[in-house]
């Protein structure tokens, strides 16, 4: 089995295209890492790529170092791993209990690994234990803090954690990249209004509905800003339709949103408020 594994990543490694100099040589940084990989020492080959990184400073080859410290970084070295990591992505997904535990037995398995390591910040932080996730980031930072996925969750750690501290500069870079562009927008009305920048947490909540109608969260948020004054009854109505009959599919999707439908109970409150007249102005 340990053959088998190790022949797959090697024809993982085979696979990978682009990372090669003018005469058609692979980078010497990124060749002495697959080498380090093929012999299951992702320590050694993240450790070459991020080094080689620092003292890159052309464009294309920093993009192409920083490609493969990606794959690095998120290939499973073990069949375990990846078993316990798709029960955890699959429960999670599933809104089953449990997935916390999974990514947890995962990481055990593939320690560098960073879409465990995703995996787990984001689940801490669905089950709301916020300040519990800083530790896996800094796990996440130590194997590959260039990362869009490591960006996102920093940024959604310092709203859960240290709101007031965020900064416009940093909602802007954040933004900078286009992945995860609508959860990213989300993620900013979200600071917005813990820093009670209520007008334009709420501008940034209606441009994220705006460009991806079938995302639940963006609704959550200018119904929060509305609310204040008893109003956003339109976006309570929209976002609990989006989450009641939600799917894993739809889950996985937005993944990279660990609150998503996470917020119904409140929702629903407002709403039977305003069915008994609460909020007639």
């Amino acid at each position: 089995m340990r053959i088998k594994k190790t022949a797959l990543i090697c024809l993982h490694l085979m696979a990978f295209s682009g990372p090669y100099l003018a005469h058609g040589a692979i980078l010497p940084a990124i060749k002495e890492a697959r080498e380090k990989l093929a012999d299951r020492n992702r320590s050694e080959a993240i450790t070459i790529l991020l080094t080689a990184i620092k003292k890159e400073w052309t464009a294309g080859r920093r993009d192409e170092l920083e490609a493969e410290l990606k794959k690095t970084t998120e290939i499973f070295l073990t069949n375990e791993g990846q078993r316990l990591f798709e029960l955890a992505e699959s429960a999670r997904h599933g809104g089953k209990p449990g997935f916390v535990a999974h990514y947890e037995e995962a990481l055990k398995a593939e320690p560098q690994n960073a879409k465990v390591i995703a995996g787990y910040v984001l689940a801490l932080m669905a089950t709301k234990k916020c300040r519990a996730a800083n530790d896996p980031l800094t796990q996440f930072e130590a194997v590959n803090p260039y990362s869009e996925e490591y960006k996102l969750l920093k940024f959604k750690y310092q709203v859960c954690s240290e709101p007031t501290a965020i900064t416009l500069a940093q909602e802007i870079e954040l933004e900078g990249n286009r992945d995860f562009a609508v959860i990213k927008k989300t993620a900013r009305a979200q600071a917005e209004f813990a820093k009670a920048h209520y007008d334009l947490a709420l501008n940034l909540a209606r441009a994220a509905a705006k460009s991806d109608d079938r995302f639940a969260s963006p609704y959550f948020w200018a119904w929060k800003v509305l609310a204040r004054d008893g109003q956003g009854l339109d976006e309570a109505q929209r976002y609990l339709s989006l989450c009641k009959n939600i799917s894993p599919e739809t889950r996985r999707k937005y993944s990279y949103d660990p609150e998503l439908c996470g917020n119904t109970e409140e929702v629903e409150e407002f709403l039977r408020d305003e069915e008994s007249g609460k909020h007639v102005q």
